[in-house]
């Protein structure tokens, strides 16, 4: 894990050292928390990759205030698996990004708090 000025960079690697999947979270010191980016290579997918990168990420945050995220408005997997980890859509959020790519927002709510099963 590296922070920077930019947030906060993740690496998820396998024992070979080549890179599987990666995770930004922006904003402990800032107005607005966001976890900028999260991507795992499609072989290591459901394998528990995402949810260790995006709870380590989330980990670097206040949680006593609310994390916001964009997803493709399209991508129902993704929003899924950001709804198990407390992320509900915002409604009346749908933008697009870069004037291209249609996305919502979703949002942690301030103080939540997950119960992990063993």
């Amino acid at each position: 894990m590296v922070s920077g000025d930019q947030g906060t960079y993740m690496v998820a690697e396998c024992r070979n050292g080549d890179v599987i999947g990666v995770a930004v979270a922006q904003g402990a010191q800032a107005e607005r928390q966001s976890l900028k980016a999260l991507y795992v290579d499609a072989a290591f997918r459901s394998h528990g990759v995402g949810s260790a990168l995006a709870r380590t990420a989330l980990t670097g945050l206040d949680p006593a205030r609310p994390v916001d995220l964009e997803v493709a408005r399209f991508n129902r997997g993704a929003q899924r698996f950001y709804a198990r980890l407390g992320f509900q859509a915002v409604l009346g959020s749908d933008a697009l990004w870069r004037g291209v790519l249609p996305v919502v927002t979703m949002r942690r709510p301030a103080g939540w708090c997950e119960t992990l099963k063993p």
